[in-house]
């Protein structure tokens, strides 16, 4: 198994600052990038276009997607936990609608793939402390097969 793609922002402290170091304020382009897996952590992704692009279990937690276009994407169990979001675009009939974290269209969502993130907090998600097993918006036969196929891996 070959591990993920590792994606790392250059970062440089500014003049005359003591402070944390900052990322370099640039618009990424990632469109119809194969990104599964990717590891984009705490970066500014801010105004990044991933228009058209793959980021099946990719991490993007800890970013900075403020204005960043998701049209046509293919988010399918992406973490966005601790993004910031504000402005983020998931699509459009004629840009394509996002694929969501949880395997639905942001065309169905009323344009956007907010309340479909499944590990942002949503109470219930399954995914925080404290969400019972029973409010878990995963499908527990897909769980039961992972599981089976595992210890079957394992057994030989």
């Amino acid at each position: 198994m070959t591990s993920p793609t590792t994606l790392v922002a250059e970062r440089q402290r500014l003049p005359g600052t003591t402070g944390p170091v900052a990322t370099s304020p640039v618009a990424l382009n990632f469109a119809r990038a194969s990104l599964d897996g990717a590891r984009m952590t705490s970066m500014n992704l801010a105004q990044a276009s991933f228009a058209g692009a793959s980021l099946v279990g990719a991490s993007l937690a800890g970013s900075d997607l403020s204005d960043a276009n998701f049209s046509g994407a293919n988010l399918y169990q992406a973490s966005f936990r601790g993004t910031q979001r504000d402005g983020t675009y998931w699509g459009s009939d004629g840009d394509g609608w996002a694929v969501c974290p949880d395997g639905t269209s942001a065309a169905d969502n009323s344009g956007t793939c907010e309340g479909h993130l499944g590990d942002v907090g949503e109470p219930g998600d399954g995914n925080d402390p404290g969400d019972s097993p029973t409010s878990a918006s995963a499908d527990p036969t897909s769980v039961s097969a992972a599981v089976s196929t595992s210890t079957a891996a394992e057994a030989q």
